[in-house]
Protein backbone atom coordinates (compact mmCIF):
# COMPACT_ATOMS: atom_id res chain seq x y z
CA UNK A 1 0.00 0.00 0.00
CA UNK A 2 1.44 3.39 -1.04
CA UNK A 3 1.96 6.16 1.49
CA UNK A 4 -0.25 9.22 0.86
CA UNK A 5 1.84 12.44 1.01
CA UNK A 6 0.90 14.65 3.96
CA UNK A 7 -0.77 17.96 3.04
CA UNK A 8 0.06 19.67 6.34
CA UNK A 9 2.73 22.38 6.66
CA UNK A 10 6.05 21.49 8.14
CA UNK A 11 7.41 23.52 11.05
CA UNK A 12 9.97 25.18 8.79
CA UNK A 13 7.27 26.22 6.31
CA UNK A 14 5.18 27.73 9.12
CA UNK A 15 8.17 29.66 10.41
CA UNK A 16 8.84 31.00 6.92
CA UNK A 17 5.21 32.15 6.59
CA UNK A 18 5.35 33.83 10.02
CA UNK A 19 8.61 35.56 9.08
CA UNK A 20 7.13 36.83 5.81
CA UNK A 21 4.06 38.19 7.64
CA UNK A 22 6.34 39.89 10.15
CA UNK A 23 8.33 41.55 7.38
CA UNK A 24 5.17 42.74 5.62
CA UNK A 25 3.78 44.15 8.88
CA UNK A 26 7.01 46.02 9.59
CA UNK A 27 6.80 47.58 6.13
CA UNK A 28 3.10 48.34 6.36
CA UNK A 29 2.74 49.83 9.86
CA UNK A 30 4.83 52.98 9.24
CA UNK A 31 2.80 53.63 6.10
CA UNK A 32 -0.42 53.25 8.07
CA UNK A 33 0.87 55.70 10.68
CA UNK A 34 1.68 58.27 8.00
CA UNK A 35 -1.69 57.73 6.31
CA UNK A 36 -3.41 58.24 9.66
CA UNK A 37 -1.62 61.56 10.19
CA UNK A 38 -2.46 62.71 6.67
CA UNK A 39 -6.12 61.80 7.23
CA UNK A 40 -6.23 63.72 10.51
CA UNK A 41 -4.60 66.69 8.82
CA UNK A 42 -7.36 66.59 6.18
CA UNK A 43 -9.99 66.60 8.93
CA UNK A 44 -8.21 69.56 10.51
CA UNK A 45 -8.29 71.46 7.20
CA UNK A 46 -12.01 70.77 6.95
CA UNK A 47 -12.46 72.15 10.46
CA UNK A 48 -10.52 75.25 9.45
CA UNK A 49 -12.92 75.71 6.55
CA UNK A 50 -15.93 75.58 8.87
CA UNK A 51 -14.31 78.05 11.25
CA UNK A 52 -13.60 80.38 8.34
CA UNK A 53 -17.26 80.32 7.27
CA UNK A 54 -18.32 81.01 10.85
CA UNK A 55 -15.84 83.89 10.99
CA UNK A 56 -17.29 85.52 7.88
CA UNK A 57 -20.88 85.03 9.05
CA UNK A 58 -20.11 86.56 12.43
CA UNK A 59 -18.17 89.42 10.82
CA UNK A 60 -20.92 90.13 8.28
CA UNK A 61 -23.59 90.38 10.95
CA UNK A 62 -21.74 92.70 13.28
CA UNK A 63 -22.01 92.18 17.03
CA UNK A 64 -23.21 94.32 19.90
CA UNK A 65 -21.92 92.83 23.12
CA UNK A 66 -24.97 92.01 25.29
CA UNK A 67 -22.82 92.12 28.42
CA UNK A 68 -21.61 95.64 27.82
CA UNK A 69 -18.30 97.01 26.61
CA UNK A 70 -16.13 93.94 27.27
CA UNK A 71 -14.27 93.79 23.97
CA UNK A 72 -16.47 91.41 21.99
CA UNK A 73 -18.26 93.88 19.73
CA UNK A 74 -17.48 94.53 16.09
CA UNK A 75 -19.01 96.38 13.18
CA UNK A 76 -20.38 94.70 10.08
CA UNK A 77 -17.62 93.21 7.89
CA UNK A 78 -14.97 94.10 10.46
CA UNK A 79 -12.18 91.87 11.73
CA UNK A 80 -13.30 90.18 14.93
CA UNK A 81 -12.05 90.87 18.39
CA UNK A 82 -10.00 87.87 19.45
CA UNK A 83 -11.45 88.04 22.94
CA UNK A 84 -13.69 84.98 23.37
CA UNK A 85 -13.57 84.36 19.63
CA UNK A 86 -13.44 80.54 19.80
CA UNK A 87 -16.46 80.48 22.08
CA UNK A 88 -18.44 82.85 19.87
CA UNK A 89 -17.66 81.11 16.57
CA UNK A 90 -18.11 77.53 17.77
CA UNK A 91 -21.03 77.94 20.17
CA UNK A 92 -22.87 81.07 19.01
CA UNK A 93 -22.45 80.69 15.23
CA UNK A 94 -21.93 76.95 14.64
CA UNK A 95 -24.11 75.75 17.50
CA UNK A 96 -21.54 73.44 19.06
CA UNK A 97 -21.62 72.53 22.76
CA UNK A 98 -18.31 74.13 23.68
CA UNK A 99 -15.16 75.57 22.15
CA UNK A 100 -13.22 72.31 22.35
CA UNK A 101 -15.50 70.64 19.82
CA UNK A 102 -14.19 70.56 16.24
CA UNK A 103 -10.61 70.80 17.48
CA UNK A 104 -7.75 69.44 15.44
CA UNK A 105 -7.83 65.62 15.87
CA UNK A 106 -4.23 65.63 17.08
CA UNK A 107 -4.34 68.71 19.29
CA UNK A 108 -2.20 68.05 22.35
CA UNK A 109 -4.06 68.34 25.64
CA UNK A 110 -1.44 68.67 28.38
CA UNK A 111 -3.63 70.06 31.14
CA UNK A 112 -6.78 68.10 31.98
CA UNK A 113 -8.13 71.14 33.82
CA UNK A 114 -8.40 72.91 30.46
CA UNK A 115 -11.34 70.80 29.38
CA UNK A 116 -12.66 73.30 26.86
CA UNK A 117 -9.45 74.70 25.39
CA UNK A 118 -9.65 75.25 21.62
CA UNK A 119 -6.94 74.24 19.17
CA UNK A 120 -7.28 77.40 17.07
CA UNK A 121 -5.09 80.44 17.67
CA UNK A 122 -6.11 83.79 16.18
CA UNK A 123 -4.00 86.59 14.77
CA UNK A 124 -3.60 89.12 17.57
CA UNK A 125 -1.19 91.38 15.66
CA UNK A 126 -4.04 93.22 13.99
CA UNK A 127 -4.71 96.70 15.34
CA UNK A 128 -7.13 96.58 18.26
CA UNK A 129 -7.49 92.82 17.97
CA UNK A 130 -8.07 92.24 21.67
CA UNK A 131 -9.54 95.59 22.64
CA UNK A 132 -13.06 96.91 22.88
CA UNK A 133 -12.30 99.92 20.67
CA UNK A 134 -13.84 98.75 17.42
CA UNK A 135 -13.13 102.17 15.88
CA UNK A 136 -9.46 101.15 15.57
CA UNK A 137 -9.88 97.58 14.43
CA UNK A 138 -9.54 97.08 10.67
CA UNK A 139 -12.35 96.32 8.29
CA UNK A 140 -11.86 93.22 6.14
CA UNK A 141 -11.87 95.36 2.98
CA UNK A 142 -8.84 97.27 4.28
CA UNK A 143 -6.62 94.20 4.06
CA UNK A 144 -4.89 94.64 0.73
CA UNK A 145 -3.44 91.14 0.46
CA UNK A 146 -6.15 88.84 1.74
CA UNK A 147 -4.38 85.72 0.50
CA UNK A 148 -1.47 86.35 2.87
CA UNK A 149 -3.25 87.77 5.87
CA UNK A 150 -3.57 84.97 8.43
CA UNK A 151 -6.83 84.84 10.39
CA UNK A 152 -6.11 81.80 12.52
CA UNK A 153 -4.17 78.55 12.68
CA UNK A 154 -3.42 75.40 14.68
CA UNK A 155 -1.67 76.06 17.97
CA UNK A 156 1.01 73.81 19.43
CA UNK A 157 -0.88 72.68 22.54
CA UNK A 158 -2.89 73.99 25.46
CA UNK A 159 0.28 75.02 27.26
CA UNK A 160 0.24 78.21 25.23
CA UNK A 161 -2.20 81.10 25.43
CA UNK A 162 -5.77 79.97 24.93
CA UNK A 163 -6.62 81.89 21.77
CA UNK A 164 -3.61 83.58 20.20
CA UNK A 165 -1.27 82.97 17.30
CA UNK A 166 1.65 85.37 17.29
CA UNK A 167 5.14 85.29 15.90
CA UNK A 168 8.03 84.53 18.22
CA UNK A 169 5.83 83.65 21.17
CA UNK A 170 3.93 80.61 20.03
CA UNK A 171 4.54 77.94 17.45
CA UNK A 172 2.40 76.23 14.88
CA UNK A 173 1.28 72.68 15.48
CA UNK A 174 4.13 70.35 14.61
CA UNK A 175 2.01 67.24 15.09
CA UNK A 176 0.89 67.38 11.46
CA UNK A 177 2.90 65.66 8.70
CA UNK A 178 6.27 67.33 7.99
CA UNK A 179 6.17 69.31 11.25
CA UNK A 180 3.57 71.75 9.99
CA UNK A 181 0.38 73.43 11.16
CA UNK A 182 -2.70 74.44 9.21
CA UNK A 183 -3.28 78.17 8.86
CA UNK A 184 -6.19 79.95 7.19
CA UNK A 185 -5.92 83.27 5.38
CA UNK A 186 -8.53 85.99 4.97
CA UNK A 187 -9.38 84.74 1.47
CA UNK A 188 -10.29 81.31 2.90
CA UNK A 189 -7.22 79.45 1.71
CA UNK A 190 -5.97 76.90 4.24
CA UNK A 191 -2.39 75.71 3.88
CA UNK A 192 0.10 73.66 5.85
CA UNK A 193 2.97 75.86 6.95
CA UNK A 194 6.07 75.41 9.08
CA UNK A 195 6.33 79.03 10.16
CA UNK A 196 5.08 82.58 9.74
CA UNK A 197 6.42 86.06 10.30
CA UNK A 198 5.19 89.52 11.26
CA UNK A 199 5.04 92.17 8.57
CA UNK A 200 4.17 95.72 9.54
CA UNK A 201 3.60 97.18 6.09
CA UNK A 202 1.46 100.33 6.15
CA UNK A 203 1.09 100.02 9.93
CA UNK A 204 -1.13 96.97 9.50
CA UNK A 205 0.49 94.57 11.93
CA UNK A 206 -0.27 91.29 10.31
CA UNK A 207 0.95 87.72 10.13
CA UNK A 208 2.11 86.60 6.72
CA UNK A 209 2.91 83.20 5.27
CA UNK A 210 6.54 82.30 4.88
CA UNK A 211 7.17 80.82 1.45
Amino acid sequence: MKNVPSKSFTLIELLVVVAIIGILMSLLLPSLGTARKVAKSAVCKSNNGNMYKAYLMHSDDGWEDPDGDTGYQHKQEQLLSTKGVNQRLKVLVLGLKNKREMNCPEFEMTNTANATIASFGFNIQQIGSHKSNDNKRLMRAQIQNSSNYILFGCRKNDGYNTFTLRNGNEVLADYHPKMTGNVTALDGNTASQKSFQINSQENMYTLYFVE
